[in-house]
């Protein structure tokens, strides 16, 4: 979520919002699961992150060469990779139920 404004009040999965997030937070409402950077958690209990096979890693580390593969990025249509700004992971409490 590019703004906290974006954040669906009825979405019960996990999102990551930019670390500004935190000027925003409320405990009662958001529950903060993990923030990027953290390999442990994203190689063992992330259920959306795939890491990119070592050819990769060595392709992105060299065009450049403060890439690392722990920080969050996104690949450009040249499939050169860009790192994003810093992300925590947050996840509604009570999330509101979608009428049908």
């Amino acid at each position: 979520m590019p703004e906290t404004k974006g954040i669906p009040s009825d979405y019960d999965g996990v999102m990551g919002v930019p670390i500004s997030f935190l000027d925003k937070y409320s405990p009662e409402q958001f529950e903060i699961i993990w923030r990027g950077g953290d390999m442990e958690w994203a190689e063992n209990e992330c259920t959306f992150f795939t890491p990119p096979a070592k050819e990769q890693q060595q392709k992105h580390r060299a065009a450049n060469k403060t890439w690392r593969v722990q920080n969050a990025y996104v690949l450009n249509d040249d499939g050169s990779a860009q790192t994003i700004y810093q992300r925590i992971f947050i996840r509604h409490r009570h999330p509101e139920t979608k009428e049908s």
